[in-house]
């Protein structure tokens, strides 16, 4: 899947605004329509996006996996 997919996909599923994406990634909204109309971002961009997809990622496991395991002791 290419990552304009890739984006274009989350950003449709998760009903967020491109300007909301954008800011949460650290890049202009324009930069982000770009990016999902195919373009390839050149380096600190890319960089920027790929830690923003790896941290979205890591946060969606660890809500699924926290939902799988038993919930420890807790106050009465």
């Amino acid at each position: 899947m290419k990552l304009c997919e890739v984006l274009r996909q989350y950003r449709w599923a998760t009903k967020i605004g491109s300007r909301e994406m954008a800011a949460e990634i650290g890049i202009s909204g324009s930069t982000l329509v770009r990016i999902e109309r195919g373009e390839v971002p050149h380096g600190s961009t890319m960089a920027k996006v790929l830690r923003w997809l790896l941290k979205e990622r890591d946060e969606a496991e660890s809500t699924s996996s926290a939902g799988e395991e038993p919930a420890s002791g807790g106050a009465a």
